[in-house]
């Protein structure tokens, strides 16, 4: 009697905790991006950026155009001062984060499913192989890519 009730209650657990990455599936957009002082996009590159959208799921994610199947999503909550420094070498503020502590989305994905993909000759057709982490702040998703932070809304 006592394991059925364990068990019960483990699985009530489980069932009330839910996904915890229910929250990022959908359709996000590039809406807006914001230049390092160093960067390798030209603003025309990165304005073309704009509208691109990336669709996650927990069975796909699709990102440029390119699907890529059973990808792993894993949440982990940094010290935002330290990450901006170590990865970006430049204060939080940059970007207009307030808080002290933020969420970084890694993205897990098969890399060997791409060994097929043709590299595009714009910098958009090649999204998929540069993104492993996004930031998580206030509904948006925000990631670096060749110098340019971008911010993603949800459409959908």
């Amino acid at each position: 009697m006592t394991r059925y009730l364990i068990m019960l209650v483990i699985t009530f657990i489980l069932i009330s905790c839910g996904d915890p990455y229910k929250v990022i599936y959908g359709r996000w957009q590039i809406y807006k991006y914001e230049s390092a002082p160093i960067s390798a996009l030209t603003d025309e590159e990165a304005t073309g950026l704009l509208g691109e959208e990336f669709t996650f799921s927990k069975d796909y994610i699709i990102i440029g155009g390119i699907k890529i199947e059973h990808p792993s999503y894993k949440f982990r909550e940094e010290k935002a001062n330290d990450y901006f420094y170590i990865n970006y070498r430049m204060p939080k503020e940059f970007i207009c984060i307030e808080q002290e502590i933020i969420k970084i989305l890694e993205l897990g994905i098969d890399k060997s499913k791409l060994i097929d993909y043709k590299r595009g000759k714009h910098r958009k057709d090649n999204l998929i192989l540069y993104i492993p982490r996004l930031i998580f702040y206030e509904n948006e998703l925000i990631f670096y890519f060749d110098g340019v932070f971008f911010y993603l809304k949800k459409i959908k």
